[in-house]
């Protein structure tokens, strides 16, 4: 099955820590660009950031992803969602 970074996971294994917490346990392999980017789904992390993330979260890539059919299923209601508003 095909995973995806799901933001809202992300942002929860983030917890309290801030965006500059996570740039600093990565040891600069990843940026507060690249962290923002990753939260507001604009962008997926590349294959090379995966492992920094993953370590300076101190979690798993399941942690983080959703199944890429479910996230397809929520971005068509929120699609719906904002068509009836």
């Amino acid at each position: 099955m095909h995973r995806v970074i799901d933001p809202m996971k992300l942002i929860q294994a983030r917890g309290r820590r801030t965006q500059g917490d996570i740039v600093r346990a990565s040891h600069g392999q990843i940026s507060r660009q690249n962290i923002s980017q990753w939260e507001r789904g604009l962008y997926a992390p590349r294959q090379e950031h995966i492992a920094a993330l993953l370590d300076a979260l101190g979690v798993s890539f399941e942690d983080i992803t959703s199944p890429y059919e479910e996230m397809v299923q929520v971005a068509q209601e929120s699609r719906r969602r904002a068509k009836a508003a």
